[in-house]
């Protein structure tokens, strides 16, 4: 996804500007265990690279999006095992919390969403330290009523969609306000994750502004 301020005469090349990116996703019909591994390897890689380009000024979102999932597991339902195994791939690949994958979104299944903030550092030589965490959406199972308010049974779609625009509304005010009427009617819906914090002992002047 492109900044609306994207050069129109380049929109039809291969190569894109690293400035003008908003947002990359990678595809699949089908999700499986070995795809959330290399999609945070991925994201890690473009998070160093966006910030060796000082051209850019934006954090790139980086997201996995699939149809549908091969997730077998005879012990675990489905969400589970993603969960599990993007907490795992974060741990192995990443030690930036810049760095961390922003989305994960299965069409019949679920949508895994990026929640970072500042905490109190639990380390008193640490500088800051800052906690994230990937929020799978939370859904009940209330039999008759099919017509449940989706902050109970959200979309994935919605969900997804709906934390998407939210990231882009400091962009464009008028995607902001579509984002928070999304939010306002539900489609969000609530999430929970397995929380990691960073303690930050060093911390780089951009690394600073970004955690704040």
């Amino acid at each position: 996804m492109l900044s609306p301020s994207y050069p129109k005469g380049l929109l039809n090349k291969k190569v894109y500007l690293a400035a003008g990116v908003l947002a990359a996703f990678e595809c699949k019909n089908t999700l499986r265990r070995e795809h959330v591994r290399k999609a945070v390897r991925t994201s890690a890689k473009l998070g160093h690279l966006s910030r060796a380009d000082r051209s850019v000024k934006q954090h790139i979102i980086y997201g996995l999006l699939a149809h549908s999932h091969d997730i077998a597991s005879k012990r675990y339902p489905p969400k589970e095992v993603i969960s599990k195994a993007l907490k795992a791939a974060d741990e192995a690949e990443l030690n930036d919390p810049r760095d961390c994958l922003d989305f994960i979104c299965v069409a019949d299944l679920g949508t895994w969403t990026l929640m970072r903030m500042q905490v109190a550092p639990q380390d008193p030589s640490s500088l800051a330290a800052v906690s994230t965490s990937y929020m799978a959406q939370v859904t009940a199972q209330v039999q008759g009523r099919p017509d449940l308010d989706p902050r109970i049974n959200p979309d994935p779609l919605g969900r997804f969609l709906t934390s998407l625009l939210r990231r882009f509304g400091p962009i464009d005010p008028v995607i902001g306000s579509i984002a928070a009427y999304f939010y306002d009617v539900g489609l969000f819906g609530t999430g929970s994750g397995a929380m990691r914090q960073w303690e930050l002992t060093e911390t780089s002047e951009d690394l600073q502004e970004f955690i704040i």
